[in-house]
């Protein structure tokens, strides 16, 4: 029988042996039982062995999935059916009797040892290999010899927890000295500045000129007086295996280092952010939610090279608060981009319907840079550019009372992602006249936008490819969507026989003027039909591509069904549509108790997309 031991300590893998038995058993119980003895000589020799490191174990617990063998060792008593068995077996018995061992029964899909004796399923051997430490991609990364990869996101499930020897020096084989020195005035002002920018939902805040030229120089540092000292107990192995930065720290050349007390000195503001950087180290978890607390560790994580930090945050369910924190990362750091954008694409889809009134005070209350990373998106879902406008117009003037502080947002900020060409000319004129435009500002955003509708749709759109890769897109369409709804009462659909129409409200749809005409038609078989199109205004310049869907209500479901798809490329005075849209000659259409009338009402609705 092939016997398997496999010895955990705290939730890592710490030892293991595969032997085969070297003596016949007549049950299964006495094979078990014999397997658990030799179980418990390892456990008393680590026992002793921890000893010696003065770390003391109180009662071992020993698995055993036959309840049999356990049995047996839990009762003094020499049964017939155990007597076959050698006496120095017996000799958990004593140890299960003095507490020394607890010996319990583990349920066979629980067996940890069940993976390197049985054939197991996918499910069941990758359980197994969790609940062992044993990582899905680790043997991937091993073998590219890149533990270090960010882009490599390892099972959180997997990782092992060491919190336990934090800080204690039984766990330890380090000391780290952390010397704290003052920051520099201007880096102090500016990290104060920062911090208060992220409590206020990234407004501006005023700096001096100064501010903006401190760095945190490690070759200044060196000569700065030291004001405290803080000692840690470490290991080196646990903070060299996740970070290159204590790799190469405990480390000489290509052997390790025999010098066991390690300085370290950064400034003073950095202590929190280090702190629970290294305790994350030990539990590869965070305990802290706080922005400004969370922006410390990810700055200390990026600053002593742990990626599993970031990977770590990425897995975490993301959140508006989170969301907006990431975004205020630098993005000149690699490490910080999966998690700007993971950002940026959870802010566009959770705030896709930005100019929705449903859902205005939430909208009011997103940081500065959510609402740039949401209007740069392409696939907001707006019926035109009018509403972003109006938006952003009045997010500006809630969150900013001084005009000076608005006039400068919403220039430098928000109208490189406003796109004024698909803006109707009615709200460019509004344009020219608000107050919280400079003048010359404005002046300049309305004429391109002007000139931009004027010019041939073969001129406009290398423009905007030129535009896609930067961050002002105001050349850009967006994927506008909208539904309009016509609605005609029976008798006025009587009266437009024989070549009679009927023409919607306008309506503004990318910046342009659109509306439905309903009319009797001929069809191609020189019969009278009912017809519905799409049409521009003729006063409209330039030129878009539109996605449109005709639908209709019908009387016996009540909802609405498709009728008619297609597309065009609209111009001034463009008028398009379906002939015959119900595929029915006019008389039976308009028959008294037509299918095609809901209550003495024909419902027909449009639905519009732009095309890039």
């Amino acid at each position: 029988m092939q016997m398997i031991e496999k010895v955990l300590l705290g939730d890592a893998s710490f030892w293991g042996k595969s032997k085969k038995q070297n003596y016949v058993s007549l049950s299964t119980a006495k094979a078990e039982y014999i397997a658990t003895g030799s179980g418990c000589t390892q456990l008393l020799w680590m026992k002793q062995m921890l000893k010696e490191y003065n770390v003391l174990q109180d009662v071992m617990t020993l698995y055993c999935d036959n309840l049999s063998a356990i049995n047996i060792s839990k009762n003094p008593i020499q049964h017939t059916r155990t007597k076959h068995i050698n006496i120095h077996h017996h000799f958990i018995k004593d140890l299960v009797e003095e507490k020394i061992i607890a010996l319990e029964h583990v349920e066979t899909e629980l067996q940890l040892a069940d993976i390197f004796t049985k054939a197991l399923d996918v499910a069941k051997f990758e359980k197994l290999r969790g609940k062992l430490g044993i990582c899905k991609e680790c043997v991937k990364k091993r073998s590219k010899l890149n533990l270090f990869d960010p882009a490599l996101v390892m099972e959180s499930s997997c990782e092992p927890n060491f919190s336990f020897g934090f800080n204690d020096i039984h766990y330890s084989d380090r000391v780290l000295r952390i010397e704290f020195i003052p920051d520099p005035v201007y880096a102090d002002r500016h990290r104060m500045k920062k911090r208060q920018k992220v409590l206020n939902g990234n407004q501006p805040v005023d700096m001096d000129d100064d501010d903006e030229t401190c760095v945190n120089n490690d070759s200044n540092s060196a000569a700065a007086t030291v004001v405290r000292v803080e000692t840690l107990h470490i290991s080196s192995l646990i903070l060299a295996a996740q970070s290159p930065f204590f790799l190469k720290l405990f480390s000489n050349g290509m052997s390790e280092t025999k010098q066991r007390h390690i300085s370290l000195r950064i400034y003073a503001s950095e202590e929190d952010g280090l702190m629970e950087l290294l305790k994350f180290l030990y539990s590869n978890t965070l305990n802290i939610t706080a922005a400004p607390a969370l922006l410390d560790v990810l700055m200390a994580a990026d600053k002593f090279d742990v990626p599993s930090c970031m990977r770590y945050l990425l897995n975490l369910p993301m959140t508006p608060d989170s969301a907006s924190l990431y975004l205020e990362l630098p993005h000149t750091v690699d490490a910080f981009q999966p998690l700007i954008d993971a950002a940026k694409q959870y802010l566009v889809g959770r705030y896709r319907e930005i100019t929705n009134d449903k859902y205005r005070e939430k909208h009011m209350a997103l940081s500065l840079s959510a609402i740039e990373a949401i209007l740069a998106s392409d696939g907001l879902q707006v019926s035109s550019e009018d509403g972003v406008y109006d938006f952003a117009l009045n997010w500006a003037r809630q969150k900013y009372d001084s005009l000076k502080e608005r006039r400068e947002v919403l220039a430098t900020r928000l109208a490189c992602l406003i796109r004024f060409p698909y803006m109707t000319c009615q709200k460019l004129e509004d344009v020219l006249t608000c107050n919280d435009f400079e003048h010359e500002s404005a002046s300049k955003l309305v004429l391109e936008a002007l000139s931009s509708k004027a010019e041939a749709p073969h001129c406009q759109r290398p423009l905007a490819a030129e535009e896609s890769i930067s961050l002002n897109r105001r050349f850009r369409a967006r994927a506008y969507k909208q539904l309009f709804y016509m609605h005609l009462e029976w008798k006025d659909c009587v009266s437009l026989f024989p070549s009679g129409h009927v023409d919607s409200e306008p309506f503004d749809f990318g910046g342009q003027m659109f509306f439905l005409s309903a009319q009797c038609n001929m069809d191609n078989n020189g019969s009278h039909c009912f017809a519905l199109s799409l049409g521009m205004k003729e006063s409209c310049s330039g030129s878009i591509d539109v996605d449109y869907e005709f639908t209709a209500r019908l009387k016996k479901t009540k909802e609405f069904i498709s009728l008619h798809k297609s597309n065009c490329t609209f111009n001034g005075g463009t008028h398009i549509g379906c002939k015959n849209l119900f595929d029915v000659p006019w008389t039976f259409f308009i028959e008294e108790n037509s299918i095609f009338f809901v209550n003495g009402s024909l419902h027909l609705a449009a639905e519009l997309t732009i095309t890039h």
